[in-house]
């Protein structure tokens, strides 16, 4: 009765630890997925702002400089 006791229970933890392997097999895939869509899509972005930084440089300039008179008024009010 023991050693039947004991096979179910090593049949039911290896049936688990398979179907949590395929589930985070699958979590893993889909992440990889994701990144290589963020990657991509960061560089996109990078050179679509690099490309606007070369026709457009003053007023890009000036915005950077707004934003940072901004940003060095909210920290100095703190």
């Amino acid at each position: 009765m023991y050693d039947a006791a004991t096979r179910n229970a090593d049949t039911s933890v290896t049936g688990a630890t398979d179907k949590w392997g395929n589930v985070l097999h699958g979590f893993g895939e889909r992440l990889d997925e994701m990144r290589g869509g963020a990657i991509s899509k960061a560089r996109e972005a990078m050179h679509t702002a690099d490309g606007t930084m070369h026709r457009h440089p003053y007023p890009v300039m000036a915005a950077l400089a707004l934003t940072g008179l901004i940003v060095g008024i909210l920290v100095a009010r703190r």
